[in-house]
């Protein structure tokens, strides 16, 4: 059975808060398409999570590339964009419309 504290990396939770962060100031502050947003939090997110894979890893040679590239780099990459991207429409549908937003008057 495959451990999951050996896939998911606990410490990639910083990168997330720091992508929904990243992905406020792109929505608000800038003329960027909100379609653009999440390959845009997705590919400072490889960079992000590849380096720092690359230092944190245990192996060393090409394995630590592939370490860094792949498992860090694409997985948690990607885990922690979806983490921020789908906290954000969470959030934001729940504030503005859903449980605590505005309620229509009932007729």
């Amino acid at each position: 059975m495959m451990d999951l504290a050996a896939v998911i990396r606990p410490d990639f939770i910083v990168v997330s808060l720091l992508l929904l962060l990243l992905g406020m100031i792109l929505k608000y502050r800038t003329k960027l398409f909100n379609k653009l947003i999440p390959s845009v939090l997705f590919a400072v997110s490889f960079v992000i999570c590849a380096i720092w894979g690359y230092f944190t890893s245990p192996y060393a040679g090409s394995a630590r590339w592939v370490d860094s590239l792949l498992m860090a780099g694409i997985v948690h990459g990607g885990v922690a964009t979806s983490i921020a991207v789908w906290g954000w429409d969470t959030m934001y549908g729940l504030f503005k419309s859903g449980l605590f937003g505005k309620k229509e008057k009932k007729r």
